[in-house]
């Protein structure tokens, strides 16, 4: 074996990450997702507050099943793309970041109840639920980030959202 070899097999992460591992990022991606879609409906405003709380729903859920696992197994790990630190990007939850998590998905949910009646069609013609979803995609980051950089990515994201937001 090379040296190069070597060097790759001393960054990898052996076996690579299973489903279970992967459920750590659900949160951000079902985030982007659902703000995606509601980008997609900007010419639908009327249809944004349903899909927007059922989305807000479904991550709440997802929150509630990782404070569980966390709860049940312990602290969670998974590195995107199999590479080690520094090369790789950590996702590393416990209690208390799923606590935190679990908390702002409820919290995002009833702002996103109290947004249905409240939110004027005009502001919702600037993508108030698409922004909302963004700023949930870094919060979420942000809570289960696992090094300083990346907690940095995640608050610039969600200070994006919320200055579209404002």
């Amino acid at each position: 074996m090379g040296d190069l070899e070597i060097l790759m097999a001393e960054a990898m992460v052996p076996g690579g990450a299973t489903i279970a591992d992967q459920l750590i990022v659900l949160p951000v991606v079902l985030s982007m997702l659902f703000g995606a879609a509601l980008l997609c409906m900007r010419r639908r405003v009327e249809r944004h507050a349903p899909v927007a709380v059922v989305g807000l729903a479904v991550v709440l859920l997802v929150d509630l099943e990782l404070l569980r696992r966390v709860a049940a197994d312990g602290p969670m790990t998974m590195m995107m793309g199999g590479w080690k630190a520094p090369f790789g990007i950590a996702f590393t939850l416990d209690l208390m970041g799923a606590l935190f998590l679990a908390v702002a998905g409820f919290v995002a949910l009833a702002c996103g109840l109290y947004a249905t009646a409240s939110v004027p069609r005009t502001e919702l013609r600037y993508g108030f639920f698409p922004f909302l979803f963004l700023m949930m995609a870094g919060v979420s980051g942000a809570f289960l980030t696992g090094d300083i950089f990346n907690l940095y990515v995640w608050f610039e994201v969600l200070l994006i959202a919320s200055f579209g937001l404002i």
